[in-house]
């Protein structure tokens, strides 16, 4: 019981990973404006779990960054953001203010990839969904009610490569890697308008004197922007491949689904006689599947929709034989235990059945069933090794 409720609330992981549980539940942290015009998030379960924001900061250089190069205003105004546990201080990051204030987002990762014969590699800036970051960024604007049909998301997701997970990300990475060299020529190749674009919305937001050239600046935004444009068009073209071949799947399934019980509608009849008696149907899904006769799900019914299943199988692919137990027939009435019987009989291919008596069934179904017999087993030494398994030894 203690470790369940351990699990329940998180307990029983780092403070870090206790961080990332309860940042998905905005409902349960309250906003708070201290004395000296800070903002702090206080968590209601556990007032130790606190967040405070300080800022703007002015020690900061750059103000211009490829992760905000679609905004309209694209100088960056840095705040920071503290995560403490108690008096502890367990994580920062820097948040920035976007869309004119009306958003924040929380700086992503700045990652570089090694490829060939570039010195110091290509760069790009990247959220991974549950890592601090990108958790802190919807923390931030759910706490506040900020809505995310606004423009500002939608630049978010364009300037920035979205992972679901590190896996993910060292995929892309080393495809990168990989092709570098082949289309390097084609997606990392500059466009001069849109350094001149970039360089008119960095003297629009303001240089405020910071040194260096605006032209540089903007075209290394630009080259980490196209990173990310191709990492963007990889993940695209996996969706895309992933998409049809799901499409694939399921209109394969939805042909073997159909062939089956078209079959064993027809099966079916040969065994209960009049097409009022439901048959056994089958749904396939690529993950599950659900076989049933509607509105009977009696012993009987199940095992001779089982054995229509098999034979449909067997008429239907390249399976070569199958094997029905003694069991599948003690609950199916006799008259359709006989109709089974001759349905085995017109088979061309090989059924193997076990059946306890046949003292029950139609003259012409023992008749059937005498003249297949391979192998008959019975008390008193007829046993299939000469003596029963069970039997006590006698002293």
């Amino acid at each position: 019981m203690e470790l369940l409720w351990e699990k329940r609330f998180h307990l029983d992981v780092s403070i870090y990973d206790r961080y990332k549980a309860i940042l998905t539940t905005p409902q349960d942290w309250e906003q708070i404006i201290t004395e000296d015009n800070h903002e702090c998030f206080i968590y209601l379960r556990d007032p130790n779990f606190v967040i405070k924001v300080e800022g703007p900061l002015e020690n900061k250089n750059s103000h211009f960054e490829s992760f905000m190069m679609s905004e309209f205003n694209i100088r960056i105004e840095w705040f920071i953001i503290k995560l403490f546990y108690g008096n502890n201080e367990i994580y920062y990051n820097y948040d920035i203010p976007v869309d004119d204030s009306s958003a924040e987002i929380i700086i992503p990762d700045h990652h570089f990839i090694n490829v060939n014969h570039v010195l110091n590699g290509i760069s790009y800036h990247c959220y991974i969904k549950d890592e601090l970051p990108y958790i802190l960024t919807n923390f931030i604007n759910d706490v506040r009610n900020v809505s995310y049909a606004g423009y500002w998301w939608n630049y978010v997701t364009t300037d920035n490569v979205i992972y679901e997970t590190k896996k993910e990300k060292a995929y892309y990475e080393k495809l990168v890697f990989d092709n570098y060299e082949k289309v390097k020529s084609s997606e990392f190749a500059s466009d001069p308008e849109t350094v001149q674009s970039l360089t008119s919305k960095i003297k629009l937001s303001g240089t405020r004197g910071e040194g260096g050239d605006i032209t540089l600046i903007a075209k290394e935004m630009e080259k980490e922007h196209l990173l990310v444009k191709y990492i963007k068009k990889l993940q695209q073209d996996k969706k895309d491949q992933q998409d049809a071949l799901k499409a694939t799947i399921n209109t394969e399934l939805a042909e073997v689904q159909h062939s089956l019980n078209t079959k064993m509608a027809s099966l079916n009849e040969q065994v209960c006689g009049p097409s009022s008696f439901q048959p056994p149907r089958i749904e396939l899904k690529p993950a599950r599947y659900n076989f049933e006769t509607i509105n009977d799900q009696g012993t009987g019914t199940s095992f001779k929709g089982l054995i229509i299943f098999d034979q449909a199988c067997l008429d239907l692919t390249r399976l070569p034989c199958f094997v029905h137990d003694s069991l599948l027939f003690s609950n199916i009435e006799i008259d359709r235990r006989n109709r089974i019987i001759k349905m085995y009989a017109q088979e061309t291919k090989q059924i193997f059945i076990s059946i306890d008596s046949i003292e029950v069934l139609s003259e012409k179904a023992q008749e059937i069933i005498r003249e297949n017999t391979v192998l008959i087993l019975e008390r008193g030494g007829k046993e299939l090794f000469g003596r029963s398994w069970n039997e006590q030894a006698t002293k």
